[in-house]
């Protein structure tokens, strides 16, 4: 994708690059760090950073750019660090004809025709430093000094647990090229009496709770400070090493009441970005945060972290328990029917369908219906309502996921069960009704596979060469097989499995690759388990590269798909 972002940028002759509102350190300096890099290697393009930026910084790095709406329309938009696209700053980017989205948050929109998201990234500078590294870009000291600021504000001075050793690489690229981290700490980090006197109301205003701790900053407490609600939230991490307290947080109110929100954690263990998405928010595992309207919400926020402080509980616990309930529940109608005689029809579509199908769809509905009335339902064997749009939650449900299997008796046929939320699937489960056994992920926490009641994490494996693909039993085409022959030096070994169980072969580290290079699948087919392959390590894209998303008006995955343990083995 780095090599795509390249051309693109290459072809263009004007670009503009974009950023979120109430930019941050990472924002700002990815903005100006490509802005850098692009002139530096191509001097004669037209390059534009535009948004608010970081003001402070304008002086020593540089200030951010004005241009009109007939520059925009004619420019490649290139917008960094936001997954949603409503909060981008400067909404004209939509204008552009041509976008490219790189970010590290979670994914969110879709919102760019090539879209570069790495979870696992810790800021997105980092991101852009490897981007200019893999097309052997050039950069100034002034873009080595913007993109080491972005690794600094989002590693938290690199003490955050996400940083990791590519954030020390580009560290150390950005430090050869000229970036100098006292300039940056020297403004970053100076305070003055305005900065002292707010601290020391955070420092005895702070409130501690089980394993939590947080401050309130209400707008009359900002008015007699002289600060704004921005300013009094940015200063959360000033309470974050206070001992036996995990998770803290800040509360800052704007002057129409409603509130800012900052959240922390010490330990992936506990996901506060589940909380932040619980009232509409996002961000990362241990650094989200949101909006809400009243105080009131904010004693709910804090109820909800003492419950993630005690138990590192999962935010969609429920219903992945009842996922699993329905499949069980599902299973043992499907195997009665299977170790009987039965009939099979052709459905409109030539594929075949089965009573087990219909059976097992029914019962699965009524048991997820049952927990949740209010969530919407896409299955296969059930007539589709595209009311199911207006919901944000959405089961996604194939009842016999490899008919062909089923009516082969080969044993490889599954029950693929996924909840969506606003697109992202956050729960998928996997089961294999013959195999006695299941998997499941939820979102951000992790691969699971279940065998004789022995619950074991399960990983992707590291392979880059003597590769194993998985093809379909019945539905292979010429694409995939011409894609094998391509990559014979590569390729080791081609096996042959039915249904889901390709991905959570490749997920349980067994196999590397599978491709489903046509449009035979829908999304039912596909949403479980892409979320355990990804939540796996693996990647799961379509054959351009783009996140499969959800709740489609068009269920069909019309590309295909491409499955694979690591980014590079999406050999196409």
């Amino acid at each position: 994708m780095e090599k795509k972002i390249f051309e693109k940028i290459k072809a263009n002759d004007i670009i503009t690059i974009f950023g979120h509102v109430q930019p941050d350190g990472d924002c700002y300096g990815s903005q100006i760090g490509l802005k850098d890099a692009i002139l530096a290697t191509f001097p004669n393009k037209k390059v534009y950073v535009l948004g608010s930026g970081l003001p402070k910084f304008f002086k020593r790095i540089s200030p951010m750019d004005e241009i009109d709406d007939g520059t925009i329309k004619n420019s490649l938009a290139i917008v960094l660090d936001v997954a949603n696209k409503e909060r981008v700053e400067d909404q004209r980017f939509l204008t552009a004809k041509d976008i490219i989205k790189v970010d590290h948050h979670i994914y969110v929109h879709t919102y760019g025709s090539v879209e570069l998201i790495d979870n696992y990234a810790i800021a997105t500078a980092q991101i852009i430093a490897r981007i200019i590294e893999c097309n052997e870009m050039k950069l100034t000291h002034i873009g080595a000094e913007a993109l080491m600021l972005g690794i600094i504000t989002d590693s938290g001075r690199f003490q955050y647990g996400a940083t990791n050793a590519e954030t020390f690489h580009y560290a150390e690229m950005l430090m050869n090229k000229g970036a100098s981290l006292h300039g940056i700490y020297d403004i970053l980090y100076q305070m003055d009496l305005n900065d002292i006197r707010f601290k020391g109301y955070v420092l005895s205003h702070f409130v501690t709770g089980d394993k939590v701790c947080y401050y309130q900053i209400s707008k009359e407490i900002i008015k007699e400070l002289n600060v704004d609600a921005d300013y009094a939230a940015s200063f959360v991490n000033l309470i974050a090493d206070i001992e036996g307290y995990p998770i803290w947080c800040s509360f800052a109110e704007y002057e129409d009441g409603k509130i800012r929100v900052e959240l922390r954690s010490k330990k992936i263990d506990y996901n506060v970005q589940e909380v932040a998405k619980k009232y509409g928010g996002g961000g990362h595992i241990q650094a989200a945060g949101c909006r809400v309207n009243s105080f009131e919400e904010t004693d709910k926020i804090i109820a909800d972290l003492v419950l993630l402080a005690k138990g590192g509980i999962l935010m969609y616990q429920k219903e992945l328990e009842a996922a699993i309930e329905a499949g069980l529940k599902a299973k043992e109608k499907i195997l009665e029917i299977y170790h009987t005689h039965f009939d099979v029809e052709i459905k409109s579509d030539n594929s075949p369908v089965t009573q087990a199908d219909k059976l097992a769809d029914r019962m699965i509905r009524e048991t997820l219906s049952k927990k949740f009335p209010n969530y919407a339902f896409l299955t296969e064997e059930f007539e589709d309502n595209l009311d199911r749009r207006k919901n944000d939650y959405v089961w996604i449900v194939d009842p016999v996921d490899g008919t062909k299997d089923f009516v082969a008796k080969d044993d490889e046929f599954t029950t693929n069960i996924a909840l969506a939320y606003k697109g992202e699937v956050v729960v998928g489960v996997v089961f294999a009704p013959a195999l006695n056994v299941y998997y499941y992920a939820t979102k951000n926490e992790g691969a699971f596979k279940v065998s004789n009641g022995v619950i074991t994490p399960i990983h992707v494996n590291n392979k880059t060469n003597d590769l194993t693909v998985l093809t379909s039993v019945f539905h292979q085409t010429k694409n995939e097989l011409d894609m094998i022959s391509k990559y014979q030096d590569k390729i080791k070994n081609v096996e042959k499995v039915g249904s889901s169980l390709k991905a959570c072969r490749i997920a349980e580290g067994l196999a590397e690759i599978t491709y489903r290079l046509s449009d035979g699948t829908k999304e039912w087919d596909t949403a479980a388990m892409q979320l355990i392959i990804e939540e796996a390590g693996g990647v799961m894209v379509k054959p351009n590269g783009d996140r499969i998303t959800y709740n489609r008006i068009d269920v069909y995955n019309r590309e295909g798909y491409v499955i694979a343990n690591r980014i590079e083995n999406i050999l196409l």
